[in-house]
């Protein structure tokens, strides 16, 4: 045997280990109709990956609204805006809050990709992904966000404007307008306007509350422009499991301010769980049921599920890709999405191995209920 003939044989040899190592990925088939974990399925080296698509939004963006769509949306916008105290008008629910409008709440535990998610929904008209929330390790988010989008018919431009609102005044009087790109922005002039937004929320966010607390008072960021949805979204603090000692009670704080929030009937509830984590740690999906006992209006999302694909395919990934799926397959109302962000070197390791692997991502999780992938590079 030739040394190049040696190479080939092992990167054969290599290809085929990994796809027995996938082999326990698919739910059975047999006529007993079992849910359990079946382990004889192979994975096939698939053909090269398209190019990466915009992300499917919950509520498919309406680009043709009629002026009279916009100018309720704006108007609703407005009316969100508005303290019914003062105006000593009383809502139907609180005696005196403000408008109980329709809006999607991102719910989860902290860490778990809601802050990505959402800019990744946002970002779903546009050539690529604007992170314009702020993101990382521990709690980052700590008062609620609440995104208003539009876009007006001949928009040719985009903006955005960031300002604050106090839960017992009205508007903070010094609101920031951030100038966007054209109508056709390119990939680096939505990054440099994501950041200038996300700066000016940090801004804002330092402004209510200090750093390791929380607040009920609100920040609004009107996005409008020619690439965004019309679709309002809050982005909320992110729950905790347990209490750290030197902030005690502040688990009980971030449950309370969440509760009220989604307890509206009016509240969609879109659930983000990082995947790889146990079910049953799921701090969202269990708030989630008990304000909507009846699975409703309660959308699962679960993020990161691409860290549960590697090379080497470790045991720990295949028991959690098991565990997640056996919980998807098992769900009774609530319906699931999966989201995934692969690095790009991982995506480059599975295609030298012949992988595709957003289609096996995809094909393994059709097969147990999940029918929406959310994508992006």
């Amino acid at each position: 045997m030739t040394p190049r003939d040696e190479v080939q044989h092992k990167r054969s040899s290599r290809a085929k280990k990994m796809q027995r190592q996938y082999s326990s990925d698919e739910m059975s088939e047999d006529s007993s109709g079992s849910e359990e974990i079946s382990s004889d399925e192979e994975l096939a080296p698939q053909p090269q990956p398209e190019p990466a698509r915009a992300p499917t939004v919950v509520s498919q963006a309406r680009s043709n609204m009629t002026p009279a769509q916009l100018k309720l949306l704006e108007l609703v916008n407005k009316v969100q805006d508005v303290n019914l105290q003062a105006l000593q008008i009383a809502s139907d629910n609180d005696g005196g809050g403000v408008l109980d409008w329709p809006q999607i709440c991102v719910v989860g535990g902290q860490a778990e990709g809601k802050s990505t998610l959402l800019s990744a929904i946002v970002s779903a008209r546009m050539p690529s992904k604007m992170k314009f929330l702020p993101e990382g390790t521990g709690m980052v988010t700590r008062c609620p966000i609440e995104v208003q989008m539009t876009c007006p018919n001949g928009a040719t431009e985009h903006k955005a404007i960031v300002r604050t609102q106090g839960q017992h005044g009205g508007l903070d009087s010094a609101a920031d307008e951030v100038a966007g790109p054209g109508a056709t922005p390119t990939p680096d002039q939505i990054d440099r306007w994501g950041q200038k937004i996300r700066k000016k929320i940090q801004q804002a966010t330092d402004s209510l509350v200090q750093p390791g607390c929380i607040t009920r008072d609100k920040e609004i960021v009107q996005l409008v422009g020619p690439c965004l949805p019309n679709l309002s979204l809050v982005d909320l603090p992110g729950l905790r499991a347990v209490d750290d000692p030197k902030t005690y009670g502040l688990k009980e704080e971030l449950r309370a301010m969440v509760t009220d929030v989604v307890s509206s009937s009016n509240a969609i509830i879109l659930c983000a769980s990082a995947a790889g984590t146990d079910p049953a740690t799921w701090v969202g999906k269990g708030l989630a049921r008990e304000v909507d006992q009846a699975e409703e209006r309660t959308v699962g999302v679960v993020t990161k599920v691409d860290q549960l694909y590697g090379i080497p395919d470790t045991q720990t990934m295949r028991e959690d890709r098991a565990q997640l799926k056996q919980e998807i397959a098992t769900a009774t109302s609530t319906p699931y999405y999966a989201a995934y962000n692969p690095p790009v070197e991982t995506e480059e390791a599975f295609r030298r191995e012949g992988i595709n692997l957003k289609e096996t991502i995809e094909s393994h999780f059709q097969k147990v209920g999940c029918s929406e992938f959310y994508y992006w590079p």
